[in-house]
């Protein structure tokens, strides 16, 4: 059986930096979608938020192609980006063989710890990310949609990283480990 995981949830909430941490300490392949979609926009450039999402989009079908690849050739991959709902149920859908199993790391937290973190990395983000400049805090906060934890079962683990330094990740690697080596 081939194991998906999937590191996602709100702006800011560290997925990328969990995701290259996690790639090393569980020996698995990761894709991101903030490294793909800068490679992207390097290559190709951009002119109008439009065709940055175009980039978005691109970086997704990508995402859905080397899936299927990288999985036929190796156990277990991880991807992480924030999914928007439909992409979710692409990925979900892609997977519909049984051959897959899927788990969920969902990235959260305080939505006033996650903002101020939003706005100090903003000016060191690549430009890839920064078409629409800084949202406002009403926006951020409406961006942060609830994570349907249905979709996944029980395979799925919300973690909280108000406080980066004590989030609780050895625990995630030993529950990640018991779910990856699982027969």
């Amino acid at each position: 059986m081939k194991k998906l995981i999937l590191v996602m949830g709100h702006l800011a909430a560290l997925k990328s930096t969990l995701a290259k941490r996690l790639s090393m300490d569980l020996d698995v392949i990761y894709l991101s979608k903030d490294t793909m979609k800068e490679v992207l926009a390097d290559t190709i450039g951009f002119a109008d938020r439009k065709q940055n999402l175009l980039l978005s989009k691109a970086v997704f079908s990508l995402f859905r192609y080397l899936r299927g690849n990288i999985l036929a050739h190796s156990d277990a991959l991880i991807l992480e980006s924030n999914f928007k709902p439909d992409e979710i149920a692409l990925l979900l859908e892609d997977l519909r063989d049984g051959n897959t199993q899927v788990f969920a790391v969902f990235m959260t937290g305080d939505k006033d710890a996650l903002y101020a973190r939003y706005l100090a990395r903003e000016p060191y983000r690549h430009l890839a990310h920064t078409s629409t400049g800084a949202m406002p805090y009403e926006t951020f906060v409406a961006s942060m949609q609830p994570f349907d934890s249905t979709l996944f079962k029980d395979h799925y683990q919300i973690v909280d990283t108000t406080n980066p330094d004590d989030f609780g990740y050895e625990n995630l690697v030993a529950t990640l480990k018991s779910w990856l080596f699982a027969a």
